[in-house]
């Protein structure tokens, strides 16, 4: 007999992975930050064939290889517009980023915007007067914007979140509060729920967690985001293929579900389903009669 968790499986969106191409001539790998260029190919027919992956609805994020070259992003997720929405990345502090907003926002597969500040550094650009030019076109033309930000970031994510209360906002991978910042940071990511329009991703705790799977020391974290932001504001990602290796991606979100042990399936559906629909429009796709 089929368990309850399998029908579930079934029904999971997948708010977090990243895809890219080995024809490095048509599609070249750009800035990076420092990451190394990889070795291997993630493309979208591979993250399919990967077993648990097969028909599930995915928002691809777009990979800092590329740096602000959509193209690759964009061509898989036209190649299967019934499964896929896509989050192009936004340099908040380069000149015509609003007008480039404009332009990705206009695409109908763009779910929302990504905006990477990592490091030590204070990123106070984030908060400067033309990064609030970039906040209210998003939330203008009610384009979520997810935040790839270190726990030092953090504060900064509230500054914006308090000064544009209509900007949906969404912290990628728990604020990469790794369970040896739980302690410090830990109350500083869940003191956001104060802010109703901050969301988070629990994505890629098996990076996060210095653990075997299921990564136990971080249950606790997600245990508080659960209590002070509720499943709407909630949200599950893979981060595939960056996936521990040896963690099957069938099994990235049993953490999750072994942690929220005693959640309601209903709570756990709006975490693996519900509030990434409503954020980034795949209902919308299937309404227009292009489902596959």
């Amino acid at each position: 007999m089929e368990s309850k968790a399998s029908k579930e499986d079934a029904r999971i969106i997948d708010a977090h992975a990243h895809v890219w191409s080995s024809n490095v001539l048509e599609y070249p790998f750009g800035p990076h930050d420092g990451l190394p260029v990889p070795l291997s190919e993630a493309s979208i027919d591979t993250y399919f064939a990967t077993p648990g992956a097969s028909g599930r609805d995915v928002l691809l994020i777009q990979p800092r290889v590329y740096g602000y070259d959509h193209a690759y992003l964009y061509e898989c997720a036209l190649a299967i517009e019934s499964r896929v929405r896509v989050l192009p990345s936004i340099g908040v502090a380069r000149r015509g980023a609003v007008n480039e907003l404009r332009r990705l926002a206009s695409h109908p597969l763009t779910a929302g915007f990504r905006v990477v500040a990592l490091g030590s550094d204070p990123a106070n650009w984030l908060c400067e007067p033309r990064a609030h030019l970039v906040w209210e076109a998003a939330a203008e033309l009610a384009m979520p914007v997810g935040f790839l930000v270190d726990v030092e970031q953090l504060r900064l994510v509230d500054k914006i979140a308090s000064a544009h209360p209509d900007l949906v906002i969404i912290v990628d991978h728990l604020g990469r509060c790794h369970s040896g910042l739980q302690s410090e940071f830990g109350p500083v990511l869940v003191k956001l729920a104060a802010r109703n329009n901050v969301h988070v991703k629990l994505s890629a705790i098996d990076a996060l967690s210095v653990e075997k799977f299921p990564f136990v020391d971080m249950w606790p974290l997600v245990g508080m985001l659960f209590q002070e932001f509720g499943p709407s504001r909630l949200m599950w990602g893979s981060d595939w293929p960056h996936v521990r290796q040896g963690v099957a991606y069938d099994q990235c979100h049993d953490p999750i579900r072994e942690a929220l042990a005693e959640a309601s399936e209903h709570d756990l559906h709006k975490i693996f389903n519900r509030t990434a629909t409503r954020l980034f429009g795949f209902r919308s796709i299937y309404q227009q009669g292009k489902e596959l």
